[in-house]
């Protein structure tokens, strides 16, 4: 996937294997799509801020629609009950901020309800190497960070709590 303008040259995610998984049920019996896994292995993704604030993360475009939209079909949705990255790195270079985070080995697996009424999810986050600069000056270089939390968010009412957290440097 390339960046928006004005790095639309430049690769924002590229990875090796992507999949998705789908509700069968609803395939076979009512003819609908419903994408509730998604797994990405084997993937970097460059995210940059330039000084003026522009980010390549702004990829999704929205044009109008000269048809008159069909709301009698529901098409495919996307009800997300589990996400599974592995082996990941990510770079997140923001020259506007002057920030700096490039992670290595990444692995994060979320899941739970993420389109409920309540939102519950559930995390456990591995990272090899993590790199950490601000003003150009590097403030954390750690390897073997992990992390587990729970996060719920109930309509107005927050509740986070980590559970497990470990670093090494």
């Amino acid at each position: 996937m390339k960046g928006s303008k004005p790095f639309q040259t430049d690769t924002l995610l590229a990875a090796k294997e992507v999949a998705v998984g789908i509700n069968l049920k609803n395939l076979i019996f009512d003819g609908e799509v419903k994408i509730d896994e998604i797994y990405v292995t084997d993937a970097t993704a460059n995210v940059f801020v330039n000084t003026k604030g522009e980010a390549n993360y702004n990829v999704y475009v929205s044009k109008p629609s000269e048809k008159p939209k069909d709301t009698t079909s529901t098409g495919a949705s996307i009800k997300l009950d589990l996400i599974k990255l592995r082996n990941w790195n990510i770079k997140y270079n923001d020259h506007a901020a002057r920030v700096l985070v490039d992670a290595k080995g990444l692995n994060y697996t979320g899941k739970g309800g993420l389109s409920e009424d309540i939102f519950d999810l559930e995390t456990d986050l591995d990272i090899n190497k993590l790199d950490f600069s601000l003003n150009r000056i590097l403030l954390r270089q750690t390897k073997n960070f992990a992390c587990r939390s729970h996060y719920q968010n109930q309509y107005q009412c927050v509740d986070f709590c980590v559970e497990k957290k470990r670093v090494e440097n």
